[in-house]
């Protein structure tokens, strides 16, 4: 799956977590800010069309894999490694608190939006 192009991933790519795979995107990501941008957006639009949770928290790993330490990335949030790790794995249940402390540390913000 190398070098494969942001248009040619498929949601079931966007669900596997984990591997080289995303190791390569993360840094290609992390070299093209605008590429990362519009994978956030595509995932987006699917998560608003299938509801599917574990989209977000394999975006989230990538991002993550992007900004590299986990352990400053602990700091900044004022929060346990093992929690990051924990909002990571496939089926997680992290609470609501965790993730917006996570995704704040990392600037992303999340927002609710009304149809």
């Amino acid at each position: 799956m190398k070098n494969k192009r942001l248009e040619d991933i498929t949601e079931e790519d966007a669900r596997i977590v984990g591997g080289d795979f995303f190791e390569d995107l993360a840094e290609d990501y992390a070299k093209n800010p605008k590429k990362l941008k519009a994978y956030i957006k595509s995932v987006n639009e699917v998560y608003r069309e299938t509801g599917d949770v574990d989209i977000l928290t394999t975006a989230l790993k990538i991002i993550a894999m992007v900004k590299k330490n986990i352990k400053q990335q602990a700091k900044k949030a004022k929060m346990q490694r093992s929690t990051i790790y924990n909002i990571f794995k496939k089926g997680a249940n992290p609470t609501f608190r965790n993730v917006a402390k996570y995704t704040n540390s990392l600037g992303i913000h999340l927002q609710f939006v009304l149809d």
